[in-house]
């Protein structure tokens, strides 16, 4: 509703001692919103969440007919595993995350979000893992194949643990640009590159995986 925002004019500050929204779980929340001449700040944004904590300030501009909005975040010291669990119902990704973006869009669909969104993200995990799929298994039963062996039983965990991970991305109209995945683990050493169309929904990407 464009033109009961343009009308609000607020300084508010909040404080909430433990929220649950969209399924994930937050703590010692404290927010500063301010809205006047059709403008809206939000900041700070602190909280806790998941034994870490996430710093933010957004805005919201709706004085012309296509709102625009921007958003800082910083996620720090964060367990990926049970958040990515209340957010989503799968903890693709276990370890400690630490986690920045900003970013800036314009619109009032999230399709028309997408196509114009652009910023700036990075991310980096420790001591975690990626669930799903287990690339040294991968390699052996590949390595097996070619002379002729039987593939060994996998007796570990369908995941690739990793000591690190870590990239940053570009985002330019809804295209996601990463160009410096790094993942180490005692055994391999995985690079990566590749886009991400978030409007189109497709994925260009390609990992390159090397035993240490």
């Amino acid at each position: 509703p464009l033109d009961t925002l343009r009308a609000l004019n607020l300084d508010v500050q909040l404080g909430v001692g433990e929220l649950q929204a969209s399924g994930l779980r937050s703590s010692d929340i404290k927010v500063q919103l301010q809205a006047k001449d059709g403008v809206l700040n939000v900041k700070p944004f602190n909280a806790k969440l998941y034994g870490g904590a996430v710093q933010a300030d957004a805005s919201l501009d709706v004085l012309k007919n296509t709102p625009r909005f921007s958003v800082n975040e910083n996620l720090t010291g964060v367990q990926a595993g049970p958040l990515l669990k209340d957010l989503t119902g799968k903890e693709q990704i276990l370890g400690t995350a630490n986690v920045n973006a900003k970013l800036a869009g314009v619109g009032l669909s999230s399709a028309k979000i997408k196509q114009t969104l652009t910023g700036t993200a990075g991310f980096e995990f420790t001591d975690g893992a990626v669930k799903g799929v287990n690339i040294a298994s991968l390699i052996r039963s590949a390595r097996a194949k070619i002379k002729g062996e039987p593939a060994p039983e996998q007796t570990g965990p369908n995941q690739t643990d990793f000591a690190l991970m870590k990239g940053s991305a570009k985002i330019t109209n809804g295209k996601v640009v990463n160009d410096d995945l790094l993942m180490k683990s005692p055994l391999l050493r995985i690079t990566g590159a590749g886009m991400v169309s978030l409007p189109q929904e497709t994925i260009d990407y390609t990992l390159t995986t090397k035993f240490v």
